[in-house]
C-alpha cells in the first residue's frame, strides 16, 4: 500500500483539484436533480439512488486523476507528455491509457558517476562517457555482468566487465 501512495504522489495538484471539484459537482447535481425530482426515480430503491449519487461521480473522478497520473509519470520519464495525455483522454474506454502503461518507458536514472539523470536506454553518460551498462569490447554490445561470453559476437570476456568506454 505505501508504494501505491508513492506513486499517487505525483498526480498534480490541478488534476486532485479538477477532481475533487468534479466530484462534488456531479454528486450535488444528482443528488439535487433527477434522484429528489423526478417521479420514477423517487420509486428506486434507497440504495440505488445512493450509488448512482456517489459512485458514478467516483468513476469520472479516478477517470481525472488517472489522465493526471498519465501526464506526471510521462513528463518524469522524459516522454512526450502531452500528447500521451491526450491520447489518454480522447482514446475511449481507457485504451489510451492502457496503451500508455503498455508503451511506456523505463525511469531514468542518476549516473553513478556524475549523478546526471541518463534515460534508462542510454548505454553512456552523455555528460561525462561513463558506461553505464557494459558492453563487449569486440562488437559494442551490451552485456551482462554474470556472461562468460558476448552473446552477440562470442567474444570471451574478462572476468570482471570494465566499467569505461570502449
Amino acid at each position: 500500500m505505501n508504494r501505491l501512495w508513492e506513486r499517487m504522489r505525483i498526480i498534480p495538484t490541478t488534476a486532485l483539484v479538477v477532481a475533487a471539484i468534479l466530484y462534488l459537482t456531479l454528486a450535488a447535481t444528482m443528488w439535487l436533480g433527477p434522484i429528489s425530482h423526478e417521479r420514477e426515480v423517487q420509486e428506486w430503491p434507497m440504495v440505488l439512488k445512493l450509488v448512482l449519487t456517489f459512485v458514478a461521480p467516483l468513476i469520472v473522478s479516478i477517470y481525472v486523476l488517472l489522465v493526471g497520473f498519465v501526464y506526471a509519470d510521462a513528463r518524469r520519464r522524459a516522454m512526450r507528455h502531452t500528447m500521451w495525455t491526450l491520447i489518454a483522454i480522447f482514446v475511449p474506454y481507457g485504451i489510451g491509457m492502457i496503451f500508455y502503461f503498455a508503451m511506456r518507458d523505463p525511469l531514468p536514472a542518476p549516473c553513478p558517476q556524475c549523478n546526471v539523470t541518463v534515460p534508462a536506454s542510454f548505454t553512456f553518460c552523455p555528460h561525462c562517457g561513463f558506461a553505464i551498462r557494459p558492453t563487449c569490447s569486440q562488437c559494442g554490445k551490451q552485456v551482462e555482468n554474470s556472461w562468460a561470453n558476448c552473446a552477440h559476437c562470442g567474444t570471451k570476456l574478462p572476468k570482471d566487465v570494465p566499467q569505461t568506454a570502449a
